[in-house]
């Protein structure tokens, strides 16, 4: 007879399998970020395409399959408790063009991502409409690069940048418009504090890397600057072109 397996491991599963460029499955996809929707579980994939999810809740659950170049991918698969499940995904090569692409955290300024003089990454729309109904904000910034979000409470979240994440080192600037949305007294962003509906987000751009140059002492990590629908925003003024030299 085998051992019995333990009740707690029973609520959990595992979720592995392979991501392949379409059109040749021999070409493996490696750096493709896969998370189960909904959760923090989120790995890459290996120099083969190869990914291994652990500690899935049992259930149906939607993993995602997200790449700059490519196009998203959702498979829906369904866990059961102290067994693996496959999911191999295939993935469309889609060009992008960044130069569309309009931030305003990096200088205060609406400017192309492409001339942006800091390293900047947006929430895309799609994201933001599927996360809607979670009404939770750190659901759709934890799908950004080098972003470390991981839910404390039912809204709270710990956001942070450069592996400094914890309870006690949140210095991440977070504004809304412009308007800077941390505790005066402690200097950090309650997320459970925040009463913020996703469908009045017009975009969320978050700056990886030191912002104090720009912003003051409270963002040595990064600056996530959250523009509302609702509100005028800097991204309705026209985005100039250089100034051409004199000759």
């Amino acid at each position: 007879m085998g051992a019995a397996v333990p009740a707690a491991a029973q609520a959990f599963g595992t979720v592995e399998g392979s991501v392949n460029r379409a059109g040749d499955r021999a070409w493996a996809l490696s750096g493709v970020t896969v998370r189960v929707r909904g959760t923090s579980i989120t790995t890459t994939t290996r120099a083969n395409g190869s990914f291994t999810l652990q500690r899935v809740p049992v259930g149906t659950q939607v993993v995602e399959f997200r790449q700059v170049g490519y196009a998203a991918v959702d498979l829906q698969v369904t866990v059961a408790g102290g067994q693996s499940v496959t999911a191999n995904a295939i993935m469309d090569a889609t060009p992008i063009e960044l130069g569309d692409v309009v931030v305003e955290g990096a200088s205060k300024a609406p400017e192309r991502i492409v001339e942006a003089p800091a390293a900047v990454a947006v929430v895309e729309a799609r994201v933001l409409k599927s996360s809607t109904i979670t009404a939770q904000p750190g659901l759709a910034i934890g799908t950004m690069p080098s972003v470390d979000a991981v839910q404390s409470g039912i809204n709270d979240w710990n956001i942070n940048t450069r592996g400094f994440n914890s309870s006690l080192n949140r210095r991440i600037l977070v504004l809304q418009d412009g308007r800077d949305l941390a505790i005066a007294f402690l200097g950090s962003q309650e997320w459970n504090a925040l009463s913020l509906p996703l469908e009045d987000i017009s975009s969320i751009d978050m700056v990886r890397g030191p912002g104090s140059a720009l912003y003051g002492a409270n963002a040595f990590n990064g600056v996530l600057a959250i523009s509302m629908a609702c509100w005028p925003s800097l991204r309705q003024r026209p985005v100039r072109s250089p100034v051409p030299s004199s000759p």
